[in-house]
């Protein structure tokens, strides 16, 4: 799991340069990609709470059940936000 989540992380960063130097030397991918890339992390950030949220209610008791309660409502606020994100993009695209 701290592989993978080293990977990610790796993944995510290099996406996220790319994204920007494209950008910043004019290339219009450039903005897909930065877009893309907040999108794809904050979904990743969403599906860790939601495991967390998972661990949390297998552990029991009251304390953890409000961790769980908590890490919930984070991710399902992520899953939104990741939604609004590509609906906005969709409808209205980069800002050109």
């Amino acid at each position: 799991m701290q592989l993978t989540g080293l990977i990610l992380l790796c993944v995510f960063l290099s996406a996220g340069l790319t994204g920007w130097a494209l950008q910043r030397f004019g290339f219009r991918s450039g903005k897909w990609l930065s877009l893309l890339n907040g999108m794809v992390a904050r979904l990743a950030a969403g599906v860790l709470l939601t495991l967390t949220a998972v661990r949390a209610v297998q552990r029991g008791g009251v304390w953890f059940g409000a961790l769980a309660v908590a890490m919930g409502a984070l991710a399902l606020g992520l899953f939104t936000v990741v939604w609004l994100l590509a609906w906005g993009l969709l409808k209205y695209g980069t800002d050109d």
